[in-house]
């Protein structure tokens, strides 16, 4: 997988979670993205070596749930 697309990959799965949030706990678009961003989850997105990128959005969404969840 080139960088291209695998920065194309992560983008996508972004704004799934993103959207996923905001639908689910009322975020607003900038709160979402926001969260998101500092989510443990976002940095394993980012190395490749975890191989989560190879996973759905639902199941990396569960991740990413559960980090919300605990941060409340």
């Amino acid at each position: 997988m080139t960088a291209a697309q695998s920065e194309s990959l992560v983008s996508k799965i972004v704004e799934k979670n993103v959207q996923l949030l905001m639908n689910e706990f009322s975020l607003d678009l900038e709160s979402a993205f926001a969260f998101i961003y500092k989510t443990k989850v976002f940095e394993s997105l980012n190395a490749p070596d975890t191989g989560l990128r190879a996973r759905s959005a639902d199941y990396i969404y569960e991740l990413v749930r559960e980090e919300f969840l605990a941060k409340r």
